[in-house]
């Protein structure tokens, strides 16, 4: 037919009469994707705002607990001074309140020190270097040259720990003298990225009054200083903020539209929220798309009824084009017809599967077949339950696929996939097929992902994470066991003495170390910094534990690391047991070995203290 002939069948009047409901449906569609998308618009402006209200409030609130501290630890130093204590007071002093502070406020803070009455005072009985002056250190020269109420010196990103660190000082009443808390600041990477993980597409980060990135829901981006570079995202920003002084507005880059929003915090910080638009518009124009395709498919299909055969033809010719590329997924596909008892094979590629016809009886006898001739050994006793008939017709009665994972005698990872195509009565599954796929690539990606997302990238043990959900999954199961902390001693004075590279030498010589000493079956991992955990099963008492202490430590001593010389290598050990079917969580044993090492590193040389009811 000529589109002539159409028209004219057609007729003018029903022609026009479609062309202006076709306009008005444009229009609505328009019309209707411009409100959506100041609906959006605003919803995004809204969230960014709440990000960053929230982070705000959340970093106001753990900073100012740490700098009230400061406050208070100083103005007592300050009273101190004017009584004219001696420095044996107010180190006494500076050490109970350090205890005080790490038991009441937080872990993360290292204690309080300073340079009062010209001498270098520490709390946590941190002893420098011959070498280390202390009115040089960034922490005495900042804070005397700054007039604030309490000074937030610049802080730096440890290498050896990826944590940002940062200190908070306060010149005394006699000018001369400071008084700092050293704090890391994982709280507040933490913080960021909990927020940002909130909103799809979004970032989360802070920014010290130098431009420096103190914290970012992109670990990789710690430590860098955005009003120094140029040419990024984040120096796009940074220089909106902090040159332009601007606190909400839309940044183009890289082809990405973000709207970003700033919030003044303690310490002249900025706590910024940047939300990529693109995400929150992407489902818009995929409506606004499938909008505008159906109104175009509606006009084609109104003028394809005249075409009656070539558009069923078409249509016939699109969909066998379809099933074909569908079916191409699969090495083999089966009909199962279990009223009739009867298994068809509808494709099998070379090799896909061997042991039945292309059509019999016995679908039970020829799918048990099926699995002994193609399935690996190790995978048998899982897929002869799989196919099995009845207890599949049962499986699907509520479901429209099953599926199972194999290994094939080729030594290739398979999916086999179960899938109703008809129910009799009842909803019971009277025809299903059978699919088997290979998916050898996916399935050995996916367990190599899953092995890096476990371990620790330094010391190839567990990480955090894998390692406490393995140590909670067998204790809420009742297996119990030896939980052992281990804390490098006197670790900080290794990085300062040798360098971050010395102390990197160290974690992983431990770490090997552990491995070496535990069993196979054993739970290590590394809980970040010079901190370490083991978890054995089975051991549950101090006699079962001492040997492998006792190992530990010697293997410890005759660990030689050439960057140390003979710098001695200790470790401060605190083991908790948690016996069989006594379910304690894993913050509990952590508490209870963690205070164990904390009395083990008042001991000299390796240590062990063991944790008594």
């Amino acid at each position: 037919m000529r589109i002539r002939d159409v028209i004219r069948n057609i007729g003018r009047k029903s022609l026009i009469a479609f062309l202006l409901v076709f306009v008005l449906t444009i229009a609505a569609t328009c019309v209707g994707g411009s409100l959506t998308y100041r609906a959006i618009k605003h919803g995004i402006l809204r969230q960014d705002e709440l990000n960053a209200l929230q982070a705000a409030k959340e970093f106001d609130r753990y900073l100012l607990v740490r700098k009230n501290a400061v406050m208070l630890a100083a103005s007592i130093t300050d009273g101190m001074l004017e009584e004219g204590r001696p420095t044996g007071a107010i180190l006494a002093y500076l050490t109970a309140e350090t205890q005080s502070i790490q038991r009441t406020i937080s872990r993360d803070i290292t204690g309080l020190y300073g340079w009062i009455k010209g001498e270098y005072l520490d709390g946590a009985a941190w002893v420098p270097d011959a070498d280390y002056v202390a009115t040089e250190r960034p922490w005495y020269t900042e804070t005397v040259a700054d007039d604030g109420e309490v000074t937030f010196v610049k802080p730096y990103l440890d290498q050896q720990s990826m944590t940002v660190m940062m200190t908070m000082a306060r010149v005394l009443s006699d000018g001369a003298s400071v008084l700092a808390l050293d704090i890391d600041l994982n709280r507040i990477q933490e913080i960021t990225e909990e927020i940002a993980a909130k909103t799809p597409d979004s970032y989360g980060l802070v920014l010290d009054k130098t431009g420096q990135v103190i914290a970012h829901s992109d670990g990789a981006e710690l430590g860098k200083n955005y009003l120094e570079e140029t040419g990024t995202l984040g120096a796009l920003v940074a220089d909106q903020i902090f040159r332009e002084k601007r606190t909400q507005f839309e940044a183009e880059f890289s082809g990405g539209r973000y709207v970003v929003y700033a919030e003044d915090i303690e310490g002249g910080w900025r706590c910024v929220s940047l939300v990529n638009t693109g995400t929150f518009y992407r489902p818009l124009q995929i409506i606004l798309l499938g909008l505008l395709f159906l109104t175009l498919a509606e006009a084609a299909v109104f003028l394809a009824v005249f075409y009656r055969l070539s558009a069923k033809s078409l249509a016939i010719s699109v969909q066998n084009v379809q099933i074909g590329a569908v079916a191409d997924m699969y090495v083999s596909i089966y009909d199962i017809d279990f009223s009739a008892d009867t298994i068809r094979v509808i494709r099998r590629k070379a090799k896909g599967a061997q042991g039945i016809e292309a059509n019999q009886r016995g679908a039970q006898s020829a799918l048990n077949r099926l699995v002994e001739m193609n399935v690996d050994a190790v995978s048998k006793p899982v897929m002869l339950p799989f196919v099995e008939i009845d207890a599949l017709v049962d499986r699907m009665q509520h479901a429209d696929t099953a599926t199972e994972e194999f290994l094939s005698t080729e030594k290739k990872w398979c999916r086999a996939r179960f899938a109703v195509a008809e129910r009799g009565p009842g909803g019971r599954a009277a025809r299903v097929l059978l699919m088997v796929e290979l998916i050898d690539e996916e399935k050995r990606r996916r367990d190599n992902l899953k092995l890096l997302s476990e371990t620790d990238q330094m010391t190839g043990i567990n990480n955090r994470v894998a390692g406490e959900k393995k140590i909670r999954a067998l204790v809420n199961g009742g297996t119990g066991g030896m939980f052992v902390m281990l804390d490098i001693d006197k670790f900080k004075g290794i990085n300062d003495r040798f360098g971050h590279d010395a102390g990197d030498e160290v974690i992983v010589a431990v770490a090997r170390v552990m491995v070496a000493v535990f069993r196979s079956t054993d739970i290590l991992m590394r809980l970040g910094g010079d901190e370490f955990v083991a978890y054995a099963p089975g051991v549950l008492t101090e006699e079962m534990g001492s040997p492998i202490i006792e190992r530990l430590f010697h293997s410890i001593g005759n660990t030689k690391i050439e960057r140390l010389a003979d710098y001695p290598l200790f470790v401060s050990t605190g083991v908790a047991f948690c016996q069989n079917n006594q379910v304690l969580p894993f913050s509990e044993l952590y508490k209870r070995a963690d205070s164990c090492a904390y009395e083990s590193k008042k001991k000299p040389g390796n240590a062990v203290t063991y944790y008594r009811e």
